[in-house]
């Protein structure tokens, strides 16, 4: 697997040397990393957006314009909400503010190679830990392997035929079951009700209104108040701790 890193540091030696140091371990190890090199903290976030999801992201805390911090917290509101960040900085007081972006690791500077090491390979371990579950979808006379992230949600289109909806971001795909049978499958998952006749997939939960929930394909969907304490309570458990292991 290909692990695609960004690194962002205004000082061009010092991404030089985190850049030396993923070259070092890609040699050590044997994992193959795709890095993009950035020194100013807008440029990347511009480019993050149009760009494709990355698995690692370095980041310095102390620059021009928009901090590293600043830019993490932007980070958190895109699609990519997986990415694993750690900080670099000089000074160790910025620590505590890393938590509130959920940050993987916070290293002062300047970086030795052993703690770099320790903790890219932390992070890989964990992502490979933490890969998605896949479920055998069968439609039709056709078989299709989807993971569970992947999943926005599932509804029921015809309750007496057993017919559901799987929506993707891309595509809905037709399938047999029920609710209560894929909720009884794949809660461990993520896939909750939030409501009669639909499942949700917790990953892709923007936030909660007074009787609704708003997805982040801005979808929204109804919320039973029957069901919507312990939905809230799946989701801090089975979405905030998943970002925090990251």
């Amino acid at each position: 697997m290909k692990y695609n890193v960004a690194v962002c540091d205004d000082e061009e030696k010092d991404l030089k040397l985190i850049r030396d140091y993923f070259d070092k371990l890609s040699s050590e190890e044997k994992i193959d990393f795709d890095i993009r090199l950035f020194q100013n903290s807008e440029e990347m976030y511009r480019q993050y957006q149009r760009s494709d999801a990355y698995d690692i992201v370095f980041l310095d805390v102390e620059m021009p314009g928009m901090s590293g911090l600043q830019l993490a917290e932007r980070i958190r509101l895109l699609p990519d909400r997986n990415v694993a960040i750690v900080f670099m900085s000089n000074y160790p007081e910025y620590m505590k503010d890393s938590f509130d972006v959920h940050a993987f690791q916070y290293l002062t500077k300047p970086v030795v190679y052993e703690e770099f090491m320790r903790v890219v390979l932390r992070i890989i371990k964990e992502n490979q830990e933490n890969q998605s579950a896949q479920i055998l979808v069968e439609y039709g006379d056709k078989q299709e392997l989807i993971d569970i992230d992947d999943i926005i949600m599932v509804t029921s289109e015809n309750a007496k035929g057993k017919e559901l909806c799987i929506h993707l971001s891309d595509r809905s795909i037709y399938t047999v079951g029920t609710i209560a049978e894929w909720e009884k499958e794949y809660q461990q998952f993520g896939l909750v009700s939030p409501y009669r006749g639909i499942l949700v997939n917790l990953l892709h939960i923007h936030y909660f209104r007074k009787d609704e929930i708003v997805m982040r394909n801005k979808q929204t969907v109804p919320l039973s108040r029957r069901k919507e304490k312990e939905l809230r309570m799946f989701f801090q458990r089975n979405v905030i701790i998943r970002k925090n292991k990251r």
